[in-house]
């Protein structure tokens, strides 16, 4: 048997996996009846040292897509830009502090690192002058995919994927 710890044994798994695929095209095929998911976390970048900004909010539907949400640069002439991705899995509406409708919330022990997000900078400019924006996509199956663009030279700056980014362990702080 390949499923030792089966919840269910009375299911048979091959059958299982096979008619779920199958519901899966059939709703694509009509439109009708899309698999749609609800967001367990919210999901946002580091901001200072001690918040996050979050950028999709629990609750949202999956595929989720986020506004841009604006920011400059941090430090004079970054040749990289550096801050990391986390899932908070407070509610949204509770966070302390909002600032242009982002909540902003604590980095505390309810935050779990996702990944660090580190780019090229071709346009580096001095501290707060350089327009960023950050866009996140929450797909179905969990891949988290991030876009960051330069808004004045119009140009994508980062473009990265992290697969299953809920329903694993991530790193807890």
């Amino acid at each position: 048997k390949r499923f030792f710890c089966a919840k269910f044994p009375e299911i048979n798994p091959d059958e299982a996996v096979a008619k779920g695929a199958m519901a899966l095209l059939i709703n694509d095929y009509t439109g009708e009846g899309q698999v749609e998911e609800e967001m367990s976390y919210s999901y946002g970048i580091l901001s200072g040292e001690d918040q996050i900004a979050l950028i999709l909010k629990k609750g949202d539907s999956i595929p989720a897509y986020s506004n841009e949400v604006a920011f400059t640069n941090t430090e004079d002439n970054q040749k990289t830009i550096e801050t990391v991705i986390y899932q908070w899995d407070g509610e949204p509406d509770d966070a302390p502090k909002f600032v242009n409708n982002i909540p902003l919330v604590p980095l505390d022990n309810s935050c779990t690192r996702i990944e660090n997000l580190s780019f090229k900078n071709p346009f580096p400019q001095p501290k707060g002058k350089q327009n960023l924006a950050m866009l996140f996509h929450l797909d179905v199956g969990g891949t988290l995919e991030v876009i960051c663009r330069d808004t004045d030279e119009n140009e994508v700056l980062a473009s990265k994927s992290y697969g299953a980014v809920y329903g694993g362990s991530r790193e807890i702080l």
